[in-house]
């Protein structure tokens, strides 16, 4: 497992990509994937709340217009403020009022379009967020087994995995698995796995050993042999 999980430097950048998300600086992805809202789109869109004309319409038009004004980076800062013109808490796109629609007869799918665009963009956001979460946490996880593994190592002891491990190892060693499975099959004549439901691949692997040459031959004994 500590293998597999790689450098700790990599685990981050290992995960972001896996999850098809940019790397380097977040805000720096954010207002790369602000690039794709599309700027003459909005702007209708203000100008039809212009044209409607009253506090709220005026109120969306101004907050359009600003994050218009913004550079790169300030609009990566205020693309929530531009998502929430477009959707509601509950994650359903904002009903359109029928006087607004009135002065654009497109306005309900130019603002499905921005508002998508929106929501991919603060979805970068919070995907990398999720990744250095789950990569801090596989961090602590790797530092733990790390310990665990040097302690058991300094006493001179192993667990229960170990054990399991070590089985399936020698149990599938060539030529010395063979010579461990025959010794045993000499000597065992029924397998009873205990809490069945429980067991995993690895535990089976140890039993499929054990059981391989049960039946070989059979009839050729007095032996009743069973699984």
């Amino acid at each position: 497992a500590l293998a597999a999980l790689g450098p700790r430097e990599a685990i981050e950048p290992r995960l972001r990509r896996e999850l098809g998300l940019p790397l380097g600086d977040v805000e720096e992805a954010v207002a790369e994937a602000c690039g794709e809202i599309d700027c003459a789109t909005l702007e209708r869109i203000a100008d039809a709340n212009r044209r409607w004309g009253t506090a709220t319409g005026l109120a969306r038009a101004e907050r359009i217009a600003a994050w218009l004004g913004c550079d790169r980076l300030g609009r990566a800062t205020g693309l929530a403020d531009l998502h929430d013109l477009f959707w509601k808490k509950t994650g359903d796109l904002r009903a359109v009022e029928a006087r607004l629609q009135a002065t654009e007869a497109d306005y309900a799918a130019l603002a499905a379009s921005v508002g998508e665009r929106c929501a991919a963009a603060l979805a970068v956001r919070r995907g990398i967020a999720i990744a250095a979460l789950v990569a801090a946490a596989w961090r602590a996880g790797q530092s733990f087994a790390r310990a665990y593994a040097d302690a058991k190592r300094a006493t001179g002891v192993v667990d229960f995995d170990d054990l399991i491990r070590g089985v399936v190892r020698l149990l599938q060693l060539p030529g010395i698995g063979d010579w461990v499975r025959y010794k045993l099959d000499r000597r065992i004549d029924h397998i009873l796995v205990d809490e069945a439901q429980d067991t995993n691949p690895q535990q089976w692997a140890i039993v499929a050993s054990l059981a391989a040459e049960f039946f070989a031959g059979e009839g050729a004994g007095p032996r009743n042999r069973t699984i």
